[in-house]
Protein backbone atom coordinates (compact mmCIF):
# COMPACT_ATOMS: atom_id res chain seq x y z
CA UNK A 1 0.00 0.00 0.00
CA UNK A 2 1.33 3.58 -0.89
CA UNK A 3 0.63 6.22 1.43
CA UNK A 4 -0.63 9.42 0.36
CA UNK A 5 2.12 11.73 -1.84
CA UNK A 6 4.72 8.98 -1.31
CA UNK A 7 7.36 8.57 -3.73
CA UNK A 8 9.04 5.40 -3.47
CA UNK A 9 11.39 4.04 -6.19
CA UNK A 10 12.92 0.47 -6.38
CA UNK A 11 16.12 0.30 -9.09
CA UNK A 12 17.72 -2.84 -9.65
CA UNK A 13 20.56 -2.74 -12.55
CA UNK A 14 22.47 -5.55 -12.24
CA UNK A 15 24.13 -7.31 -15.40
CA UNK A 16 21.40 -10.12 -16.41
CA UNK A 17 18.14 -11.19 -14.62
CA UNK A 18 17.46 -7.83 -12.59
CA UNK A 19 13.99 -7.04 -11.78
CA UNK A 20 12.73 -4.65 -9.30
CA UNK A 21 10.09 -6.80 -8.11
CA UNK A 22 11.85 -10.20 -8.80
CA UNK A 23 9.60 -13.54 -8.98
CA UNK A 24 11.53 -15.26 -6.95
CA UNK A 25 11.14 -13.34 -4.16
CA UNK A 26 8.42 -14.49 -2.27
CA UNK A 27 5.99 -14.45 -5.30
CA UNK A 28 6.23 -18.18 -6.32
CA UNK A 29 4.57 -20.25 -8.03
CA UNK A 30 1.11 -20.84 -6.37
CA UNK A 31 2.32 -18.01 -4.08
CA UNK A 32 0.26 -14.68 -3.70
CA UNK A 33 -0.36 -11.86 -5.97
CA UNK A 34 1.14 -8.89 -6.37
CA UNK A 35 -1.26 -6.06 -5.08
CA UNK A 36 -0.31 -2.24 -5.55
CA UNK A 37 -2.64 0.03 -4.19
CA UNK A 38 -3.57 2.95 -2.54
CA UNK A 39 -2.24 6.92 -3.36
CA UNK A 40 1.35 7.25 -3.46
CA UNK A 41 3.99 6.89 -7.14
CA UNK A 42 5.92 3.66 -7.22
CA UNK A 43 8.89 3.93 -9.63
CA UNK A 44 10.70 0.58 -10.74
CA UNK A 45 13.42 -0.31 -12.66
CA UNK A 46 14.88 -3.07 -14.11
CA UNK A 47 17.35 -4.48 -16.38
CA UNK A 48 15.80 -7.84 -17.40
CA UNK A 49 12.03 -6.99 -16.33
CA UNK A 50 10.21 -4.15 -13.64
CA UNK A 51 7.83 -6.94 -12.13
CA UNK A 52 8.00 -10.49 -12.18
CA UNK A 53 6.19 -12.28 -10.67
CA UNK A 54 4.36 -16.17 -10.92
CA UNK A 55 0.18 -15.32 -10.36
CA UNK A 56 -1.90 -12.00 -10.57
CA UNK A 57 -0.28 -8.43 -10.93
CA UNK A 58 -2.99 -5.81 -9.76
CA UNK A 59 -2.80 -2.17 -9.96
CA UNK A 60 -5.72 -0.16 -8.04
CA UNK A 61 -6.68 2.78 -6.45
CA UNK A 62 -5.09 5.92 -7.44
CA UNK A 63 -1.42 4.52 -7.29
CA UNK A 64 0.85 6.58 -10.03
CA UNK A 65 3.35 3.74 -11.32
CA UNK A 66 6.26 3.86 -13.47
CA UNK A 67 8.03 1.09 -14.71
CA UNK A 68 11.03 0.90 -16.90
CA UNK A 69 12.82 -2.17 -18.07
CA UNK A 70 15.37 -3.19 -20.70
CA UNK A 71 14.56 -6.88 -20.95
CA UNK A 72 12.35 -8.51 -23.44
CA UNK A 73 9.05 -7.36 -21.67
CA UNK A 74 9.40 -3.77 -18.52
CA UNK A 75 5.78 -6.46 -16.50
CA UNK A 76 5.08 -9.70 -17.15
CA UNK A 77 3.92 -13.08 -15.20
CA UNK A 78 4.76 -16.34 -15.24
CA UNK A 79 1.60 -18.30 -14.59
CA UNK A 80 -0.50 -19.25 -17.70
CA UNK A 81 -3.53 -18.20 -15.64
CA UNK A 82 -2.07 -14.98 -14.26
CA UNK A 83 -3.38 -11.56 -15.12
CA UNK A 84 -2.06 -8.57 -14.77
CA UNK A 85 -4.86 -6.01 -14.46
CA UNK A 86 -5.19 -2.18 -13.99
CA UNK A 87 -8.25 -1.01 -12.65
CA UNK A 88 -10.06 1.84 -10.67
CA UNK A 89 -8.13 5.71 -10.91
CA UNK A 90 -4.39 3.89 -11.48
CA UNK A 91 -2.28 6.20 -13.81
CA UNK A 92 0.37 3.37 -15.02
CA UNK A 93 3.64 3.85 -17.40
CA UNK A 94 5.57 1.14 -18.83
CA UNK A 95 8.64 1.43 -21.29
CA UNK A 96 9.66 -1.74 -22.25
CA UNK A 97 12.56 -3.12 -24.81
CA UNK A 98 10.64 -5.57 -26.92
CA UNK A 99 7.13 -5.43 -24.87
CA UNK A 100 5.45 -3.01 -22.50
CA UNK A 101 3.43 -6.06 -21.00
CA UNK A 102 4.68 -9.47 -22.05
CA UNK A 103 4.40 -12.53 -20.08
CA UNK A 104 7.52 -15.72 -19.96
CA UNK A 105 7.21 -18.70 -21.51
CA UNK A 106 5.15 -17.58 -24.42
CA UNK A 107 1.98 -17.23 -22.18
CA UNK A 108 -0.59 -15.12 -23.86
CA UNK A 109 -2.55 -13.90 -20.94
CA UNK A 110 -4.60 -10.54 -22.22
CA UNK A 111 -4.10 -7.59 -19.58
CA UNK A 112 -7.34 -6.49 -18.25
CA UNK A 113 -7.81 -2.83 -18.36
CA UNK A 114 -11.03 -2.11 -16.38
CA UNK A 115 -10.50 1.59 -16.19
CA UNK A 116 -7.36 4.48 -14.87
CA UNK A 117 -4.81 5.06 -17.39
CA UNK A 118 -1.88 3.11 -19.27
CA UNK A 119 0.81 4.67 -21.33
CA UNK A 120 2.77 2.25 -22.71
CA UNK A 121 6.37 2.32 -25.03
CA UNK A 122 7.74 -0.60 -26.32
CA UNK A 123 10.67 -1.26 -29.39
CA UNK A 124 8.18 -4.36 -31.02
CA UNK A 125 4.39 -4.17 -29.56
CA UNK A 126 3.55 -2.76 -26.38
CA UNK A 127 1.12 -5.64 -25.61
CA UNK A 128 2.58 -9.44 -26.35
CA UNK A 129 -1.52 -10.09 -26.14
CA UNK A 130 -4.15 -7.96 -26.96
CA UNK A 131 -5.76 -6.49 -24.09
CA UNK A 132 -9.42 -6.76 -22.36
CA UNK A 133 -11.17 -3.56 -21.91
CA UNK A 134 -13.84 -2.81 -19.59
CA UNK A 135 -16.41 -2.68 -22.04
CA UNK A 136 -18.93 -0.48 -20.45
CA UNK A 137 -15.96 2.05 -19.59
CA UNK A 138 -15.64 4.90 -22.15
CA UNK A 139 -12.40 4.71 -23.73
CA UNK A 140 -9.84 7.41 -25.31
CA UNK A 141 -7.07 5.12 -27.39
CA UNK A 142 -3.95 6.33 -28.69
CA UNK A 143 -1.98 4.21 -30.88
CA UNK A 144 1.17 4.82 -33.45
CA UNK A 145 4.56 4.24 -33.97
CA UNK A 146 5.33 7.24 -30.97
CA UNK A 147 3.81 9.56 -28.91
CA UNK A 148 3.87 12.14 -31.53
CA UNK A 149 2.51 9.80 -34.29
CA UNK A 150 -0.17 7.95 -32.13
CA UNK A 151 -3.81 8.81 -33.44
CA UNK A 152 -7.20 8.02 -31.86
CA UNK A 153 -8.70 5.15 -32.42
CA UNK A 154 -12.37 4.30 -31.36
CA UNK A 155 -12.11 0.45 -31.63
CA UNK A 156 -10.88 -2.65 -29.47
CA UNK A 157 -9.58 -5.51 -32.33
CA UNK A 158 -7.07 -3.25 -33.79
CA UNK A 159 -4.77 -3.58 -30.71
CA UNK A 160 -3.92 -7.41 -31.71
CA UNK A 161 -1.82 -5.41 -34.28
CA UNK A 162 1.95 -6.04 -32.75
CA UNK A 163 2.42 -2.60 -35.49
CA UNK A 164 2.20 -0.32 -32.09
CA UNK A 165 5.23 0.82 -30.29
CA UNK A 166 3.04 3.37 -28.09
CA UNK A 167 -0.32 3.07 -26.98
CA UNK A 168 -2.53 5.18 -24.61
CA UNK A 169 -5.54 3.94 -23.06
CA UNK A 170 -7.75 6.60 -20.62
CA UNK A 171 -10.32 5.92 -19.42
CA UNK A 172 -12.35 9.20 -18.63
CA UNK A 173 -14.60 6.93 -15.65
CA UNK A 174 -17.99 7.14 -16.89
CA UNK A 175 -19.54 3.82 -18.05
CA UNK A 176 -21.50 3.53 -21.32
Amino acid sequence: VLAENSVNTITCTAATESMAINGASGFSSGGPSLIIEGNGTLNLKGNSHAIWVWENIIIQDAVKLHAEASGDACICNNNRNGAFTIKEDAVVEIIGRDYAIGYSNNNENSPIIQGGTLIMTANTSVFRSAPNLEENTKWQIFVGANESEATRWNGITELDSEDYKYAKLESDGNKI
